[in-house]
């Protein structure tokens, strides 16, 4: 839920960005900034009850897999919008 808050605030303030009064962009900033800080808190949290939970050697274990796991979904990511770039081109 708070991705789709973070996602609905970011796409509302492209929507304005180019036409929205410097009041009413600050207001647009201010709801991205708090969806951002709530994802942060909740991270933290997150992070901090793995901490309580796991070894030294796990909390490090856990660190390597997140970080493998993210840019292997990158790299999907990625090829996918290449591969999906490409197909659009063959029709």
């Amino acid at each position: 839920m708070l991705e789709s808050d973070y996602r609905t605030a970011l796409v509302e303030l492209e929507a304005i960005v180019n036409d929205a009064s410097p009041r009413q962009l600050a207001k647009s900033v201010q709801s991205v900034e708090a969806a951002m800080d709530a994802l942060r808190k909740l991270s933290a949290e997150k992070w901090h009850a793995i901490r309580m939970l796991l070894t030294v050697k796990q909390q490090a274990r856990y660190l390597i897999y997140q970080a493998a796991l993210q840019r292997t979904l990158k790299r999907r990511l990625v090829e996918g919008l290449a591969n999906g770039a490409a197909s659009a081109a063959r029709q």
